[in-house]
């Protein structure tokens, strides 16, 4: 019993020593943290981070509190009866995200979606299989560990999802990969979601193109009051988006435009309303063939009790025939 209390020791801590050697070579800041960055390549202190950046920001309609921010317009504010959607830039190098200090530009955007449901929008944003088809930038993606999932109680995390994303640009610039671990954060009181996206610096995996390395995009998803509907809701989305490409402020600047105009042009027509459509085309599926499943059951157990009747009704009739023959053979030897 000894020894195999000692063996089942060893191996336990060569079970542990193999999952920290490999929890470190995907860590997102360096390979010798605590036992919770090994762990967790995104924690509370992301979360934190997140909501200092996005929720002190309550007066986008005043221009004057966002240049104090150093926020500039992108674009003109753009509004359609399902969606409102406006885009600001500022310097990392004067606010910096996530601890990378390049001068690269910082992307806010928010949206506001009418008449949509609140979890279709959680889901939505997270959906890397239907993103290629509204996001003119995404090329592919593939999951590395993890599992994308909403968290449970108020403040829970869900697992931590590392995935593989290549996506294209303008044409100055070619296709860039991402190793990024994407975790979501639910505030059950407030019903808001937080989901923090970032690169993984250390990573094992070899790039097959040329690397993003500092990449940061997260938002947060909340209900609010509909500006276009009295007495409803809408939801609304603000995402901060930070990448360094290595490019000049110029060139990066024209980058933003156009992958803003793409972005909210895909949000628009093959966006989150094909989204829900699909979703609820393959929900019907769903219930008509569990209804057709149902059905063929419903069929089986009727079959099963004609044949069961059928049965059961031969054998009244050979026992009433054989209790017939024993009455008759019983009355002559009489």
């Amino acid at each position: 019993f000894m020894k195999f209390h000692l063996n089942l020791k060893g191996l336990a801590r060569r079970v542990a020593e193999a999952v920290k050697d490999n929890m470190a070579a995907l860590s997102p800041r360096g390979g010798g943290g605590s036992a919770e960055d090994l762990v967790c390549h995104i924690g509370y202190r992301d979360l934190d981070e997140l909501k200092q950046n996005i929720d002190s920001i309550t007066d986008l309609d005043s221009s004057a509190g966002l240049e104090s921010r150093g926020w500039s317009s992108m674009s003109p504010p753009k509004s359609t009866p399902l969606l409102t959607s406006s885009g600001w830039v500022r310097s990392n190098g004067e606010h910096p995200v996530c601890g990378y200090t390049s001068a690269s530009l910082q992307m806010l955007v928010k949206t506001v979606f009418e008449d949509v449901d609140f979890d279709d929008v959680v889901s939505f944003w997270i959906d890397d299989g239907f993103r290629n088809r509204w996001d003119r930038c995404f090329v592919s993606s593939e999951s590395i560990s993890g599992v994308s999932a909403r968290g449970g109680t108020s403040g829970s995390p869900s697992d931590v999802e590392v995935v593989r994303w290549v996506r294209k640009f303008p044409a100055f610039c070619g296709a860039r990969e991402y190793i990024i671990a994407r975790r979501s954060f639910l505030e059950a009181e407030s019903d808001t979601v937080y989901v923090v996206t970032k690169a993984v610096d250390k990573c094992s995996i070899a790039p097959r193109i040329k690397r993003v390395k500092e990449y940061y995009s997260s938002w947060r998803i909340r209900r609010v009051p509909s500006e276009k509907c009295k007495g409803k809701f809408a939801v609304e989305t603000m995402l901060l988006h930070y990448e360094n490409l290595g490019f000049p402020h110029s060139i990066v600047r024209f980058a933003l435009r156009t992958f803003f105009g793409w972005f909210i042009q895909g949000l628009e027509s093959h966006g989150l309303r094909e989204y829900v459509k699909t979703k609820n085309s393959k929900n019907l599926k769903g219930d008509v063939q569990r209804a057709r499943k149902g059905q063929a059951r419903k069929k089986r157990a009727m079959s099963i009790s004609v044949v069961s009747n059928k049965l059961r009704s031969k054998a009244k009739k050979q026992w009433r025939l054989c209790a017939a023959v024993a009455a008759v053979v019983l009355l002559k030897k009489e």
